[in-house]
């Protein structure tokens, strides 16, 4: 038995094959959202304008006594072969058309009003950046369909303390040479107002770039909330400025740390001995292409990042 379709004027079925009336299509929003609100969970509240199927006239453009039947495309809401169709510029697609003096006064003839609607959103914790997030039937409702869905998209503002990556968390903390080799504590307030008190313990050399994790400190596990990945913490060593010392301090400096490194015995007057000056290196002497690689230039595939 063949499935009994109801046809909306033209071509369009007011039914699926299931039985049911057909939904709307859906509409997307993006919500900008902070990593606050992906760590703590959130209720937001969304401003959705959505077109609705006019009360006055029933979604149909007028006084349904006045309807007529379109001449161009017989009824039917497209021009063509059924194959290869356009849909009919007179009735839009309806099949149906009204003169412009039969017009439904509320929505001039569209069949559709507007209206302004404030949906609530629920972040729950752990979400990721572009995750989509569904509200049912909150979307734009055409004649004779369901209302469609509003498909909410998360967008994650940068965080300029910590970074994300999956379900862990990443930090960086200056501290100076001092610290990095004599040990040292230090404190961060993480993304729920906590704060996280963190020590080295002397003797236990921090070399620059050094990473140490934090078990149990990252982002909650959207899945199982009550997990949480990790919080790496990058120490980055701040050396001092330059002539920070007179030579005698730096000699009871050196004297303290380790001895300098051995030079080769070589004869500076010989011809295939060059003796160099260091200089100093900036992105912006490499950056200017029309000097090669000159003077305080590093060729691109020695930068490290």
């Amino acid at each position: 038995m063949m499935p009994f379709i109801v046809l909306n004027g033209g071509n369009e079925p007011l039914f699926s094959h299931s039985g049911r009336r057909q939904r709307s299509e859906n509409t997307r929003h993006r919500l900008k959202v902070s990593l606050e609100d992906l760590y703590n969970g959130k209720d937001c509240e969304l401003k959705i304008d959505r077109k609705i199927a006019c009360n006055e006239c029933n979604g149909i453009g007028g006084d349904p006594e006045c309807q007529q039947r379109c001449r161009d495309c017989r009824g039917l809401g497209f021009i063509g072969h059924p194959f290869l169709q356009t849909t009919c510029e007179r009735c839009s697609g309806k099949g149906l058309f009204f003169n412009q003096e039969d017009w439904c006064p509320l929505c001039a003839g569209n069949g559709v009003t507007e209206e302004t609607k404030i949906a609530k959103v629920v972040i729950r914790k752990g979400m990721a950046d572009k995750q989509k997030i569904t509200l049912k039937g909150e979307g734009n409702r055409e004649m004779d369909k369901e209302a469609g869905n509003v498909v909410v998209i998360l967008d994650q503002r940068s965080n300029d303390r910590f970074k994300r990556i999956g379900n862990d968390l990443f930090y960086s903390q200056d501290i100076s040479m001092t610290e990095a080799l004599c040990g040292f504590a230090g404190d961060l307030q993480h993304l729920d107002g906590r704060h996280i008190r963190f020590a080295s313990k002397p003797g236990d050399v921090l070399t620059p770039k050094a990473v140490k994790g934090v078990r149990g400190e990252g982002m909650p596990i959207y899945s199982s909330p009550h997990e949480r990945g990790n919080l790496y913490i990058e120490f980055n060593v701040k050396f001092p400025e330059n002539n920070f010392l007179p030579e005698e301090g730096l000699k009871q400096l050196e004297t303290l740390l380790c001895q300098k490194r051995e030079q080769m015995d070589i004869n500076l007057m010989d011809e295939n001995v060059e003796v160099v000056d260091l200089q100093d290196y900036s992105d912006d002497d490499n950056n200017n292409e029309s000097h090669g690689a000159g003077c305080g230039q590093i060729p691109n595939s020695c930068h490290t990042h």
